[in-house]
């Protein structure tokens, strides 16, 4: 199955990538259900998930392909993360999606994005990036381009692809 492609660039996205915005589709969709079943007869809402989801998917295949290195996306050493991992900032500036970028192979692999246990809290053990240096120490993420690269397979392909069609496309 062909990957993802935006603006030149090929896309990959580690499964905890796509993890956590198939939890938030799964949270709007309850959102959406709920407010359905309340019958105030007002217009249905999106609820914080569905926003999160909506920023996610694009900051992935919008904004972030644009120009993966622009210098928006560096961190400069916060927390001790490499610094060949570039972060985007999302949902008020409390989420972060960080990934690397590599002109030469025309690839954006996304490696991890906080979730609400995560947010971005100057200082706290739960602040994202003390988390994702955690996780990197501890292998949960790989650290070093080609293991990232190797981290993603078909199923995260075939993953990102839907994430990728347009809401309501079969």
């Amino acid at each position: 199955m062909p990957e993802v492609e935006r603006n030149g660039w090929t896309i990959r996205a580690h499964a905890l990538v796509l993890d956590q915005f198939e939890a938030w589709i799964v949270e709007a969709e309850a959102d959406h259900r709920r407010q359905v079943a309340a019958g105030s007869g007002e217009a249905v809402r999106p609820g914080r998930a569905a926003k999160l989801a909506v920023s996610l998917r694009k900051l992935m295949l919008a904004d972030v392909p644009a120009n993966p290195l622009d210098a928006r996306y560096r961190h400069g050493g916060t927390e001790r993360i490499p610094l060949h991992f570039f972060r985007a900032k999302f949902g008020n500036g409390r989420y972060r999606l960080f990934y690397q970028a590599k002109r030469e192979h025309g690839r954006i692999l996304f490696a991890w994005v906080n979730s609400d246990r995560t947010l971005r809290t100057y200082g706290s053990k739960a602040d994202a990036y003390a988390v994702f240096r955690k996780m990197l120490d501890n292998k949960v993420v790989p650290q070093t381009w080609d293991e990232l690269d190797r981290a993603i397979g078909q199923a995260e392909t075939t993953r990102l692809r839907e994430m990728a069609q347009p809401p309501g496309a079969p």
